[in-house]
């Protein structure tokens, strides 16, 4: 097949345009963007598309009024409508703090997104080649990634609502290039491609050291890219099963602890970054992710994250949203006593009590705890903390005043005054979700076991 039939094919089998689309077309002036110009000019009948090309100068280089010229000769002999901008990106990256490369294509797809909103168009057409693929796979592995990053750029993706397609992603540059030959074009040179002070620019002199070891060296990192699609592509689908399980959608994104519990970690990391990404965007990092989880177990702390987003974990549910996390404990008042074995209704809690054969070795939940019954006795209540309150928490030897733990362990404010207690007439046993008394723990002597299980409802 030639070029023009394995693009056509690229097209209808990863379904880039829709008959009668109207179609932007990001042209640069150099080998890929002209490939790609010209190529859909020849398959817009075919294809049922309605083509307007866009030209941005970034403001780097002083020969960029002369690109501009040029492609408008080409879109001129084409019939192709053209929208030539100009931008400081210089100025753009001090404002943003960001790298030239990443401060450039930002303002790149701004450009893209503003004109086809003036031009009708519903989708902008890139030239990103199999190169382009190489490079940024092999960038993603440099910085630490995962399965994503290994996917590399995808035929079909978006910016901010507005679609981007890649028709030339199976395509080497060198086609491009013999393409552009054929048909007697004219490529500009971006000398950017040779700058130091761009990553990719760095990377392509690397490329032929790794060459120098395996021959096939892109050829094995395009593979390594499908495969990983592939393998990406059946984890969105559980994670969207996943994700309809455990996250509610209100005012942010609401997590069910149990829920999210029963999930394998790698859907667990999956169901997180999509809701941090679903709010952050672009600027969705790691670090973020790794608080997330290093928060979600324990109830009542709360962590801060970019714009005002905060992730807050409560009883049963975690919030990740915008503004102060919303305290999830319903109000306790008095005193309540507890049926021991059997269920208590406090508010909207839930309280299990079973008496167990001692001793075991149980697993730690925030809202099961297990007490020795002969220490902890059967004449337990359950209470909203109260002045000069003291216990011994789990691993120390001496008490410490509630109120101390409290800030220790960075309870909102809005939630101590809610935090149910389980005290008996010695002293507090358990702050429920936080910590029980040490001297209600189990040990090898304990013959009879309380099991206590505090569900929110």
């Amino acid at each position: 097949m030639d070029l023009r039939d394995r693009v056509l094919a690229f097209i209808k089998r990863h379904g880039l345009f829709s008959p009668g689309e109207q179609v932007l077309v990001g042209v640069s002036g150099g080998p890929d963007s002209l490939c790609l110009l010209y190529l859909l000019a020849g398959l817009r009948e075919e294809l049922s598309l309605h083509l307007h090309a866009a030209h941005l100068d970034h403001g780097l280089r002083p020969q960029a009024r002369q690109e501009a010229c040029l492609v408008e000769e080409h879109c001129r002999g084409l019939d192709i409508p053209l929208t030539v901008g100009r931008r400081d990106v210089r100025a753009y990256r001090q404002r943003k703090r960001l790298s030239l490369e990443e401060a450039a294509r930002e303002v790149r797809y701004d450009f893209f997104l503003l004109t086809a909103q003036r031009a009708g168009a519903g989708a902008v057409a890139v030239g990103h080649t199999s190169d382009d693929q190489v490079e940024t796979v092999l960038l993603h592995i440099m910085r630490g990634t995962g399965l994503r990053g290994l996917r590399g750029m995808v035929p079909t993706n978006s910016w901010k609502g507005l679609k981007v397609v890649r028709p030339l992603l199976d395509v080497p540059r060198k086609e491009t290039e013999a393409y552009c030959v054929s048909l007697g074009l004219k490529p500009v040179a971006d000398p950017s491609n040779l700058s130091p002070e761009l990553s990719r620019s760095r990377l392509r002199g690397l490329l032929p050291v790794f060459e120098s070891f395996n021959p096939s060296f892109r050829q094995s990192l395009l593979r390594l890219s499908r495969a990983a699609a592939l393998d990406l592509a059946y984890l969105d689908e559980e994670t969207s099963r996943a994700w309809a399980r455990a996250v509610r959608e209100r005012d942010g994104f609401y997590l069910d602890l149990e829920a999210f519990r029963g999930l394998p970690p790698a859907l667990q990391h999956r169901v997180l970054l999509r809701a941090l990404e679903a709010l952050l965007g672009q600027g969705a990092q790691a670090v973020h992710l790794e608080g997330m989880l290093s928060t979600l177990p324990q109830p009542g702390k709360a962590l801060h994250l970019p714009r005002g987003l905060t992730f807050s974990v409560g009883y049963g549910e975690a919030r990740l949203g915008p503004g102060p996390a919303p305290c999830p404990l319903p109000p306790l008042e008095g005193e309540h006593p507890l049926a021991i074995p059997g269920t208590t209704r406090i508010t909207r809690w839930r309280v299990e009590a079973e008496l167990l054969p001692g001793p075991l070795i149980p697993e730690e939940e925030p809202f099961s705890a297990f007490l020795d019954t002969e220490v902890a006795g059967k004449d337990l209540v359950v209470r909203a903390r109260g002045p000069g309150d003291r216990f011994m928490p789990l691993g120390m030897d001496m008490e410490k005043s509630l109120q101390d733990f409290f800030v220790d362990e960075k309870v909102p404010r809005a939630w101590r005054e809610r935090v149910p207690l389980v005290v008996s007439p010695g002293h507090i046993l358990w702050v429920v979700g936080y910590r029980m008394d040490q001297r209600a723990r189990l040990t090898p002597a304990t013959g009879q076991v309380l099991n206590l299980r505090f569900h929110l409802e």
